[in-house]
């Protein structure tokens, strides 16, 4: 069984689209160096696939660094302490000549076609776009208008996908299934928060998922993860990393089933 799981990492747009993540994969590292004892927890995922803001926790988990976990806790660092904004990032990581096809791990990255009006993927599946620009990229991802206007691609004007691929998780399902295609998948996704009164584009990503949930059904090499918790517009700053880091640390069950499964990855489970 070692060596048979394939880890994809699926990480929303949305409003809080990278400090989730950010604090639910601190999280699920602290749990990994636990169980198994091991601490390059995300040197384990095979794709990694993101849409909005949670394209610059993509880019860094993709190009492999080997001090990647700690990296990640510092972006936590940034994003709540130093109070960074997204073009602040950016300009911390990801300055220098950096392409895609310089990437050590198989990632895609979602944006809007404005012209089309539908999504555009910057796929490791792609070879044509593989020539671009790491930075230019994210910078046509990402929410923020000015970042997007400076991150045309050839003839294409480019977003933030907003409704259009705000999950992107049955994309991330495709690619996957077209790279390992007999291989067993885990779906580790990781939402940007569900208000008690949603928006329209929270129904949306809700549906997507209980849509995949269902879905998963019908493969049974598959398995599915999804965290996506509850968070109400008028949180504070400090609300919020309460409420995220107690909504990790209470979902028990489902962390122990998610380390059992990487701890079969890592061979250590035969």
């Amino acid at each position: 069984m070692t060596g048979n799981y394939r880890i994809v990492l699926v990480l929303d747009g949305g409003e809080h689209s990278l400090s989730i993540p950010v604090l639910g994969l601190n999280h699920i590292a602290e749990q990994h160096a636990l169980f198994i004892n091991d601490s390059k927890v995300f040197n384990w995922i095979d794709v990694a696939v993101g849409s909005g803001n949670a394209t610059l926790l993509t880019a860094l988990i993709a190009q492999n660094k080997s001090d990647l976990t700690k990296t990640v806790a510092s972006l936590e660092h940034q994003i709540f302490t130093e109070n960074k904004t997204i073009a602040g990032l950016l300009a911390s990581y990801f300055q220098d000549e950096t392409l895609l096809m310089d990437l050590k791990k198989h990632f895609s990255f979602v944006c809007l076609d404005k012209q089309m009006d539908e999504p555009y993927f910057f796929s490791s599946t792609r070879p044509t776009i593989t020539n671009a620009s790491l930075n230019t990229v994210l910078k046509a991802c990402v929410n923020d208008i000015t970042l997007n206007q400076n991150a045309n691609w050839g003839n294409k004007q480019l977003a933030y996908a907003s409704l259009q691929m705000r999950n992107p998780i049955f994309h991330a399902a495709n690619l996957a299934n077209c790279l390992y295609h007999d291989e067993s998948l885990i779906f580790l996704s990781i939402g940007s928060g569900l208000s008690t009164t949603p928006t329209e584009e929270q129904l949306f990503v809700e549906q997507q998922h209980e849509q995949f949930q269902n879905d998963v059904k019908l493969h049974k090499n598959w398995h599915y993860f999804r965290f996506n918790p509850i968070i109400e517009n008028d949180y504070t700053k400090d609300q919020l990393i309460s409420v995220v880091q107690h909504y990790f640390e209470t979902e028990i069950s489902v962390m122990e089933r998610l380390m059992r499964l990487m701890e079969m990855k890592s061979g250590r489970i035969l």
